[in-house]
């Protein structure tokens, strides 16, 4: 199960399943907590996500995809963007 399984159609995003979400984040070897709090996700949203109760909106499909494609640099990404981000104290 990856990227290449979804098709993009138009305009939108393809909608990763429950499964597949679930999937990409034990693959990482991630806690949902830990996934949740490393790519800024609300741990609620993604919990609901893997349960089917929910999708996730059209930028966070973007994100999950990206995420599959390459962890390492949008983790690197992410990281840059919170310490250009935070206040200085």
């Amino acid at each position: 199960m990856n990227i290449s399984n979804l098709r993009f159609t138009g305009q939108r995003f393809p909608v990763p399943t429950d499964e597949w979400i679930r999937f990409l984040r034990k693959r990482l070897q991630l806690s949902q907590s830990r996934f949740a709090q490393m790519y800024g996700l609300d741990l609620k949203s993604l919990q609901q996500w893997e349960q089917g109760r929910r999708q996730p909106e059209q930028g966070t499909c973007l994100l999950l995809l990206m995420i599959d494609y390459d962890s390492e640099e949008v983790e690197r990404l992410v990281t840059a963007v919170r310490r250009a981000t935070t206040a200085p104290s």
